[in-house]
């Protein structure tokens, strides 16, 4: 199967890989994804958690999700990235839920297997860190530290720097379910 990957991914024209790639790093996919939503759909993407929906849609629904409510969400993805589109639903060929399972996989190997074995390393045992999905949660000391490998890292992955906040925690900002 991997091969069958590589093999596509590499018959797949550079600008349609890079446009894709710099417009998701960029934290600009929302956006783009919402506008061109609303020139097909107009008013279907108000907002952007309608945008973060179309994302869910593309990668966990089924590829027999066609004539469904939200599947309009599904052909604007299709037509706007087909390349970026066709490599995730030849990635649920078997089971919907085998493209969930290789981003898991993506995301571990890179926070857990780069990320944390380098913090690990580099910081002599000494960081602490916290693993939250595709988050690194340490001390204010090591805000910077962590920052810098996880951009390394994250560069070295995609191939473009990421776009990434960093969020200070405190007892102000956190919610309870209290």
């Amino acid at each position: 199967m991997a091969g069958k990957w590589g093999t596509y991914v590499a018959s797949i024209p550079e600008d349609s890989k890079s446009e894709y790639i710099i417009k998701a790093s960029s934290g600009e996919v929302y956006e783009f994804m919402m506008n061109k939503a609303n020139e097909q759909y107009p008013d279907c993407c108000k907002e952007k958690k309608d945008a973060k929906i179309m994302k869910l849609i593309v990668f966990f629904s089924s590829n027999r999700f066609l004539n469904q409510e939200g599947a309009h969400l599904k052909k604007v993805f299709s037509e706007t990235f087909p390349e970026i589109y066709e490599l995730i639903k030849m990635s649920k060929t078997n089971d919907k839920s085998d493209f969930a399972c290789l981003l898991q996989s993506v995301e571990s190997e890179i926070i857990l297997h780069r990320c944390c074995k380098r913090i690990w390393d580099e910081g002599e045992r000494q960081v602490p860190v916290f693993t939250i999905h595709d988050s690194i949660a340490t001390t204010s000391e090591y805000v910077k530290f962590v920052r810098n490998i996880m951009d390394e890292e994250l560069t070295k992955a995609a191939g473009v720097r990421p776009n990434f906040k960093t969020e200070a925690w405190s007892e102000s900002n956190l919610k309870t379910n209290s």
